[in-house]
């Protein structure tokens, strides 16, 4: 099967991150060894739907699975990254809640052999405010 230029460099893209992660382990902070692995963890899924749809296999699972555990890395990072008390809990709680709801979004609406719409996109907003609060205080 035929893959775009843009697929194998949307993949290679991911290289450049690993390697200095690798390069500069020893002196980089907590969050940033958690965003090293967080970069390894995305490098690593896209690759295997890269294969799998080679190989003509559905590969929505994958995605599906990736979409809570980026929620779950990214959250976790910002967790880290900022030193208040309160803000701490609301991350904390926003993770369980967000675990809650995927759980019952894969219960009712959302199905594994299709795109996850629902959960994908309460993801990415969550994701999107946390990141405005954090470039704010940054």
């Amino acid at each position: 099967m035929y893959y775009p230029l843009i697929t194998h460099l949307s993949e290679l893209t991911v290289l450049a991150p690993m390697l200095t992660g690798i390069v500069r382990w020893k002196k980089i902070d907590t969050p940033m060894r958690w965003l090293f692995l967080y970069i390894c963890f995305g490098g690593v899924c896209s690759g295997i739907e890269l294969i799998l749809s080679a190989m003509n296999i559905p590969n929505l699972l994958i995605f599906h699975f990736y979409t809570i555990l980026e929620f779950l890395l990214v959250t976790y990072i910002f967790t880290l990254m900022h030193t208040e008390r309160i803000l701490s809990r609301i991350l904390t709680f926003e993770l369980y809640i967000y675990v809650l709801i995927w759980i019952i979004l894969k219960l009712t609406l959302e199905s594994f052999d299709k795109f996850d719409n629902y959960s994908s996109a309460l993801s990415g907003a969550l994701l999107m405010v946390t990141s405005l609060y954090t470039l704010v205080e940054v």
